[in-house]
This record gives structure tokens, sequence and C-alpha cells, in this order.
């Protein structure tokens, strides 16, 4: 873990260096965007803001509006001394809390909001307290912390109640971050004892049979219960592909609003329940309760759990008589990447983009990681070492790459990969949403962003997928390029007060927008062969984003956060509509293009289909000739292969002569419909080969076992 800090540490002090910031800025973005992925927080929002002699601070905060949970963050940075992580104490804990505590509490009154200069990041917020007051019924105080916390803290005791609200304290410690960074896991684990937090265990009905990898139990929740559990731990039961996909309002689906009203207990009749999943569960000694859940997942019925709780909360309904069904399936650890995007697929049939289709294993990450680790980069003026962009697919992957690494190995690695060089998934949703002109959708936050970029390029990739070829990965890192330019540049303007996500995400869009009017390209090839961006342009972002930052800080009447005007339509429509002309020495530039894009992009994509066609190739190869003839015996009993399709899957079992580029495209589509009708690859190839029953070995034939034991 030392070495870990340490090399924490130095990233956060060259970042500083390189971008001219404040430790401690850089610290909380960091830390945010981590909450951000856990789901403990959506959107984030920067606010330093502290006075002394009130004993008041606060750096940053989000509001769950549909659940009423403000969350105030507070950045507990320290200097390493001694090059090992300092202990967080408890005195240290409760003196950061009420200081964000005591920040609240005067929000809430009108005449402190008043009281603070409106160029003040801290004056919106605090008015925004004071507008909110009604709806906010948690509070919780997050502490992200360098230190490690000390072990006498007793982190069950971080909750309080008051007459109106409940107040909790939350920590992320230094130990914490370590843990999930090296955990190789994409979310942090989360246990919930039922007798601990809510007072009861859970009546079961065991539905196993004789499944060892997959137990399953049948459930009936109270409502409030059910309401109890999302007001507590919010979009961390949503497992991440629907949390992804859902995208919740602060409204109660008419149906169910209508039978909790008139009928609450025909609930449990009229609704379809839960899908659920866990990888641990822990029962009570008479085996007759459930007491705990290790990473509890709501796979499928994130919208009933939703508007059970928005219906007790928000339209005051009495859901004491509601129950609803829930089917729970626990799931072994080494299984649950396998088996839960299946449980959530056929879950979410109704979905026209099925929750598990967008996530690490989509062919669109699949193609981006592999352009990622094979194109280099031209090298910048002043080096001679070409290097990658590296993307990270999952979470943690440039890190765990390194762990096995010698140290030269290491140095190695992080000369042709650099740190600053590294992009994720929600990196690249925020650069195209912004490029695809909706900054107000990437100001809502990395979450909402990400679904709604995934459901746009699940779609285009489907129809089109030779249009994301190498040209397109080039002009990703281009526009990664430019966000980054702005991102670095931008706190150094006189003119700068705050709000720095949302200045890029617009100044970029209206510069795109600019563009299209005027019939205009950006050749980003050049960005990308230059690493860089030239003089030209990087002064027409900059006026730009001057503009545009007076025209977010020039809200309607009617909206007094300026960070919620930026999330609305009608705030992009604002600023797409006043007008900017493009400077002179950047219309004189090279960096502007006219239509020969288009011929790029169609050359690029044959270049794309070629390269389709010959992995297809490798891929019918490499399933190997018994996997095909599988296939062949599986639809002697499915007949729903036309005879043009068996030949096409018979040239695949010839050895002699494989089938070409062309054949293994559409043997691949046969495949694809097979699976989609029941067959099982792999349950194939093990009954086509040995079985071990009872200290024996038998050897299966296909055909036999499906034909006559498979009838019995």
């Amino acid at each position: 873990m030392i070495e870990f800090y340490n090399e924490f540490m130095q990233e956060i002090n060259s970042e500083a260096s390189a971008l001219e910031d404040f430790k401690p800025s850089i610290f909380i973005q960091k830390m945010s965007g981590l909450l951000e992925e856990q789901a403990v927080i959506s959107n984030f929002e920067e606010c330093f803001f502290k006075r002394e002699n009130f004993h008041i601070r606060v750096d940053g905060w989000d509001f769950d509006e549909e659940r009423g949970v403000l969350n105030l963050i507070i950045a507990d940075w320290h200097e390493n001394i001694n090059n090992k992580p300092e202990t967080l104490t408890k005195t240290e804990i409760d003196a950061l809390s009420k200081r964000a505590y005591k920040f609240y509490d005067k929000s809430c009154k009108s005449d402190f909001y008043k009281s603070i200069d409106e160029s003040d990041p801290g004056y919106s917020l605090a008015k925004y307290i004071f507008e909110k007051k009604g709806v906010i019924g948690t509070i919780n105080i997050i502490i992200v912390s360098n230190r490690i916390l000390s072990d006498r803290y007793e982190t069950g005791k971080n909750k309080r109640k008051s007459e109106k609200n409940n107040f909790r304290i939350t920590i992320w410690d230094f130990s914490r971050f370590f843990r999930l960074n090296t955990s190789g896991k994409e979310n942090e684990d989360m246990i919930i004892n039922f007798f601990d937090e809510f007072d009861q265990g859970i009546d079961f009905l065991d539905a196993s049979g004789e499944n060892e990898n997959c137990k399953s139990y049948l459930l009936s929740l109270k409502g409030e219960f059910l309401a109890d559990l999302y007001e507590e731990y919010g979009e961390r039961l949503l497992e991440q592909n629907v949390r992804t996909f859902l995208q919740f309002k602060s409204k109660v689906n008419k149906g169910i609003r209508t039978t909790i009203e008139n009928k609450p207990e025909m609930f449990f009749a009229f609704n379809n329940g839960l899908t659920t999943t866990a990888e641990k569960i822990v029962f009570n000694n008479n085996n007759d309760k459930i007491i705990e859940l290790k990473n509890l997942q709501i796979v499928n019925g994130g919208q009933t759990t939703a508007a059970i709780f928005a219906a007790r909360k928000l339209l005051k309904l009495d859901i004491s008589k509601v129950y609803v069904q829930v089917k729970l399936s626990i799931i072994k650890e080494d299984l649950v990447n396998t088996l839960v995007p299946v449980i959530s697929e056929c879950a979410n049939t109704q979905n026209k983009v099925n929750a598990a289709d967008f996530f690490s294993n989509h062919p669109f990450h699949l193609r981006i990681e592999s352009y990622s680790r094979s194109i280099w980069a031209p090298s910048k003026t002043g080096s001679n070492i070409e290097t990658h962009w590296y993307y990270e697919r999952a979470r943690g992957q440039y890190k765990n790459a390194q762990l096995k690494m010698t140290k030269s190995e290491k140095k190695k690695f992080e000369n042709l990969n650099p740190k600053n060089q590294m992009f994720t998934k929600t990196d690249l949703a925020k650069i195209e949403n912004t490029f695809n002109l909706k900054p107000h959708v990437v100001s809502k936050g990395s979450q909402k962003n990400f679904g709604d970029f995934a459901i746009l390029i699940s779609k285009d990739y489907d129809k089109s997928p030779n249009f994301f070829n190498e040209l397109y990965f080039k002009k990703i890192i281009a526009k990664i390029i430019m966000f980054r330019y702005l991102d670095k540049k931008i706190m150094k303007f006189s003119w700068y007060g705050g709000f720095k996500a949302n200045i890029i995400t617009y100044t970029l869009a209206k510069f795109q927008d600019m563009l299209n009017r005027q019939n205009k390209n950006l050749n980003f090839l050049k960005i990308w062969q230059r690493q860089q961006l030239s003089l030209p342009l990087e002064k027409q972002l900059e006026d730009i984003a001057e503009i545009v930052n007076e025209k977010i800080l020039e809200t309607p009447n009617n909206i007094s956060n300026i960070t919620e005007y930026c999330k609305k339509e009608v705030c992009w429509q604002n600023i797409r509509s006043f007008y900017i002309g493009l400077n002179n020495d950047f219309e004189s530039d090279d960096f502007l293009v006219d239509d020969e894009k288009k011929y790029e992009e169609k050359v690029a994509m044959k270049e794309q289909k070629m390269m389709n066609d010959i992995e297809a190739q490798i891929y019918v190869i490499s399933k190997g000739v018994d996997y095909w003839k599988n296939l062949i015996r599986w639809n002697l009993r499915k007949r729903l292969l036309t005879q043009k399709e068996i030949s096409l899957i018979t040239s695949a079992t010839n050895v002699n002569i494989p089938p070409s580029e062309k054949q293994s495209v559409f043997i691949i589509k046969i495949e694809k419909k097979a699976i989609e009708e029941g067959f099982q690859g792999w349950f194939y190839e093990l009954c086509g080969s040995f079985l071990w029953c009872r200290g024996k070995i038998y050897w299966l034939r296909t055909s036999w076992f499906f034909s006559d034991f498979g009838n019995r």
C-alpha cells in the first residue's frame, strides 16, 4: 500500500504542477470520479468554500433529488512527510463533519447566502440548499482523505437523526481507495446486514434444486422495507448495466400509483416483481431467515423499486399493505461476470437495447481497446518516442497490467503508455456527446451521460460497425486533446470563477456547431498527427470559452442554480442561438478542411470491412471443427437452419479448405441465430467429450446423449 500511496501522491503532485492547480482540487476531482463510478454520488460539483471564523467548510456537493439526499464533500488532504499515509482520527472526523453540517444549517436561512458574493461558488450552493430544504431528507457528509482511518473509529456509529433530517458520515480513506483499486473489481463490495441496519431478517423459500453454481430463493418483501433499502443505498443497488440504462425520474409510474392508492393489497399479484442477484448469503442460526447479503444487485425491477420509494416520499402514499415478489440468485464470485449479464439480459428482454449489451465485453469497447494497444501515436515535438493512448475498458486495467512487472518493465510500460494518455469509458462518452452537441446531457454527470451515449452507440454500431475504424479512433484522440487543453488552461484565465466542467463541454459543443453552420470541418487527423493544437485553434477555443462563461452565468430569473441550469436543454439552446464568429487567424489555419474528410471516412470504412472479414475467418477457424459439427448435430433436433445455412456450416468442418472470409461472416450470423434459439456450444463440446461420474470416466456421443438419454 505504501508503494501505491507514493505513486498516487506523485501523480497528484505532477498533475497539480502541470495544471498549475492546487493539490486538494486535483485530489477531490479524482475521488469524486471514483464516487460517481461507485454510484455513491451522481453529479459532483466542486465548491471550495471556507469561513474560519464560523468554522464552516465545504469542498464539493451533489444532490440526489429523487431520494432527497444532499451529499456535502470535504477533502482531507495531507502532504506526505514520511512517504507513507498518516492516520485520520475520530476527533478530526468529527471536526470536519461539523464544519460541513454548519454550512448546511446556516444555508437554511436566507440571510446566509445573501451575505456571500454572487461570484463565489458557495453562494450558488447555499441558495440552492435554502430553496430545496423542504425536499432534503438526508444530509450525507462524505470525507475523502489521503490518510488511513484509525482502527478506533467505529464506522457503524456514523448516523444521526434530527426532527427533520438524517445525518450520515461516509468516509473514503486511502486504505478504502487502495482496496478498491487493487481488488480487480469494478465496484466495492457492499455488505448489507438486515438485522443491524433494518432490525429484521428476511423470510425465504429455497428454490435452488441441485444447482451448486447458482442458488435461488423466492422472497416477499414489504414495500416499506424495499423503500427503506433504496433510501439507504440508492443506485448502488442497481446492477451497473441497468443503472446506466435507466433514466430515473421523480415520477411514479401511473399503474403503480393507481395500485398503491386504490388496491395496495393487490400489488403483489399485479406487479412482475424484482430479479436480484448476490454473491454471498448468510442465514440466522435457525436457517429460516436471511440476515446478510453481499453485493445485492437489482438486475430487473429498478423502476418498480424507485416508484415505490417515490410514492411514499413524494406523494405521501401509504405503502404498508404493499408486498413485492423477489427472485434472488446467489452467484459464485468467480461466475458473477459470466452469469449476471445473462440474467440481466434475460430479465430485461422488453428493452430494445439490452442492459448487458454495452459494457466491458461489447464489440465497440473491444475494438477501441484493440486500437489503443496497436496504434502508435506520432511522437510529440521534442521527442522521438511513439506512444499509445491507453483505453481502460474495465476499471483498474492500467494499474493491473503493471502488477507483476519488474521496475524496469513497469518503467518501459509507462513510457509507452503514459498515464496522461489513459482514458476511460466515461471520458469517451463525455467527448462524444459533447461533439454530438449534447453539452446539457454531459452536464448531468458521468452515469446519466454514459447511459445516453450507450444507447446511441449501440444502435449505431449495430447499423454500421465499419464506421468505428482506425480513423474513428484517431478522431476520438484528437477530441480528447482538445478537451484536455481546455481543462488545463481554463482555470488560468482572469474571467474564470468556477463551473469548469460545464464551460468546457459547452465551449467545444458551441465550436462544433459554429463549424456545422458554416459547412466547415476541423482536420482532426492533423491534430492526431501533431498530437497538439495549432495556436489559432487554441485562441479560437479560448475566445469561445470566455463568451460561453458569460452566457452560462446569465441564468433565467426562474433558475438560480447555475449547475442545474447547465443540465437543461434550454441552456444549450440559448448558447447555441448566440452568434460567435470565427477568428480570421483560425479561418486561414490549415486545421480547417473541406469535404475531403468524407472520402477519408469512406476509405477507412472499406479498410475496416476488410479487417472485419479477416477477423471473422480467424474466429470461425479458431472455434474448431468439432464446434461446428456440434452445431450441425444440434440442428438435427431443432431443424431451424435452411439447407444453404447447413451447407455454409459444413464448410467450416473442412480441415483442408477453410471457409472464405465472406463465408465466415455469414457463418457467424448463423451461429448467432442458433445461440438465440438455444444452442450452447460449450455444453455440446462437454457432452461430446468426457463425463466424470461416480469415480469413472465415460465418453459420450453427442447424438446419442440428446436423442436417447435426453428424451428420458
